[in-house]
């Protein structure tokens, strides 16, 4: 959504229009996140400048953010209600599907067909997140977690992210893509500003 370049710490807002749905955080809060990554505060300092925060409305101003429970129905609405040219889903496990309480990895697999098809039948960059795999990834892979092998197949492109909840540090690897180019154990760092710094 905000895009930042890690060598000159300065964001690049790429100017598509973007819906972020998500249910985990307050629309309240992912804002607050968004304002610190735009300006480079710390979430204390964009409190105390609050009054200055004007002068990057133009660089959120692309962002929607959706909260509430939704079914890949009413994703779809939204699609046709907002006209977006990048969706991100976080995550799956929000997606409500009837499936969840007998078999998760039906309900997954459901979902990544259906956001699949939506990316190809609307031309829009859809970004889906899942933590299936949150338990075991970092032992195992993306393979070990229920419905994995779905998002696998359904995915142009696959990112992992590994790291202990309480550290600021992250991996990434590209286990799946459309090119040859696969990012392989890069480690980036959480800054207070919820910037990503890379590190490796």
């Amino acid at each position: 959504m905000l895009g930042v370049n890690m060598v000159d710490d300065v964001v690049r807002p790429k100017g598509l229009q973007t819906i972020y749905y998500g249910t985990e955080l307050s629309a309240g809060i992912i804002q607050m996140r968004n304002y610190c990554i735009v300006t480079g505060y710390t979430e204390n300092e964009v409190i105390k400048h609050r009054d200055e925060l004007y002068k990057y409305h133009t660089a959120l101003e692309h962002i929607a953010v959706q909260t509430g429970i939704l079914t890949t129905s009413g994703i779809e609405q939204l699609i046709l209600d907002y006209q977006p040219q990048v969706l991100v889903i976080d995550y799956y496990e929000q997606v409500e599907h009837p499936a969840w309480g007998r078999s998760p990895s039906i309900a997954v697999a459901d979902i990544a067909k259906s956001l699949s098809v939506m990316a190809q039948k609307y031309n829009i960059i859809l970004i889906a997140i899942s933590q299936i795999n949150r338990a075991s990834a970092n032992n195992n892979g993306i393979h070990s977690g229920f419905g994995s092998g779905a998002v696998e197949k359904t995915a142009r492109r696959l990112f992992t992210i590994s790291g202990d909840q309480n550290s600021p540090y992250r991996i990434i690897n590209h286990v799946k893509a459309n090119s040859d180019v696969l990012w392989k154990n890069v480690v980036l760092e959480r800054q207070d500003n919820w910037r990503f710094k890379r590190i490796k």
